[in-house]
């Protein structure tokens, strides 16, 4: 539908890959970062996983709750990427939950971060892994293959064919009912 909807943005989805202009005070800084962290000239994936971290303020958010991810579901295929010799990238806001990753070629960005560093990963890196966040649409501008655990049945980034997505399952309280492709309504 929203492919579809010319009011919705999707008419300005093309396939050309999104160009970003940085200066070289930047650049340089980034490339120090990269250096800093022995994943210069070196393939990477960029994880990021959602929090609550970025949203603190005493409101109540909890109707994010299923958003949440338990990054020891992600342990195997961090393990995985780092066999394979690439490196990892924690993304975020939640500095506390990568403490526990004791490898060389994992870097927990997250104590670090800037809002050109999130862009400049993500443009440079070789994929990216969300569970649906909001750079998972930077991550789309940039056509960067991406596997995504979503919790939404309609934000699908359908117009691309290396894009993987992992539904996540959710039990309705209310109605009694496990969540599928079938019944995708609470």
């Amino acid at each position: 539908f929203d492919i579809d909807n010319k009011k919705s943005g999707w008419e300005n989805v093309n396939d050309q890959k999104l160009d970003i202009k940085i200066t070289e005070a930047e650049k340089k800084k980034f490339i120090k970062f990269l250096k800093n962290n022995n994943i210069y000239e070196k393939k990477y994936i960029c994880l990021n996983l959602w929090s609550f971290e970025h949203l603190k303020k005493n409101l109540d958010w909890s109707h994010h709750n299923y958003r949440l991810s338990d990054s020891e579901n992600y342990l195997e295929l961090i393990n995985y990427i780092l066999e394979k010799n690439l490196f990892v990238v924690a993304l975020g806001h939640d500095t506390k939950r990568y403490l526990n990753i004791k490898n060389k070629k994992f870097i927990n960005y997250c104590e670090k971060r800037s809002d050109i560093f999130d862009v400049l990963l993500i443009k440079n890196c070789f994929a990216y892994i969300s569970d649906a966040t909001g750079l998972d649409y930077l991550a789309n501008a940039f056509k960067k293959p991406m596997l995504i655990n979503s919790p939404f049945f309609g934000f699908f980034f359908t117009h691309r064919t290396d894009i993987v997505y992992l539904v996540k399952r959710f039990y309705s309280e209310k109605k009694k009912w496990r969540s599928n492709f079938k019944r995708s309504t609470f």
